[in-house]
């Protein structure tokens, strides 16, 4: 375990994990034969007790994100739930900071009798020609996002690949 009075909710899984293998030990049974129903109380009440740990978002992602760990104490499932829980709260956060920026850049409406008709003919010629760069604007926004997602995405492969 640690050896300061400080842990990290990161370190829990491993924790579980490691006392769970050490449990089941067949050297762990030939040292303390007197302890054998110790043992399985103590294994039946970690199963009990730390069952949801793995379905827990919140320690499924400090685990994998814990570079002491990675995706060394997690199954297969338990890696993929946490990268996907990463990447969908990346896209929450970029979703959400597009939209405030959206809205906060959206011109106020005029109300169609506050103009008069030839401004209107003379507006409406401009604002289509605008419309071309708002679109290709537009576009490198969603280019750069998408690289962004990306880029995430690449991130996490390579923290992975860099298995201490």
């Amino acid at each position: 375990m640690t050896s300061s009075g400080l842990s990290c909710v990161s370190e829990v899984i491993p924790h579980i994990t490691a006392l769970k293998k050490y449990l089941d030990k067949t050297e762990t049974e030939q040292r303390t034969p007197d302890l054998s129903h110790m043992r399985a109380s103590l294994k039946a009440e970690l199963e009990t007790r730390f069952t949801s740990i793995s379905q827990d978002s919140n320690y499924l992602i400090a685990t994998y994100l814990d570079p002491r760990f990675k995706t060394n104490y997690l199954g297969v499932i338990e890696a993929a739930k946490a990268r996907q829980e990463i990447l969908l709260e990346y896209l929450k956060m970029s979703c959400e900071e597009s939209s405030s920026s959206s809205s906060s850049s959206t011109p106020a409406k005029k109300s169609r009798g506050e103009e008069t008709e030839p401004a209107v003919s003379c507006k409406a010629h401009d604002t289509f020609w605008d419309c071309f760069d708002e679109v290709a604007n537009e576009n490198n926004t969603d280019q750069v996002q998408r690289e962004e997602r990306n880029a995430i995405t690449c991130e996490l492969d390579f923290y992975l690949k860099n298995l201490s």
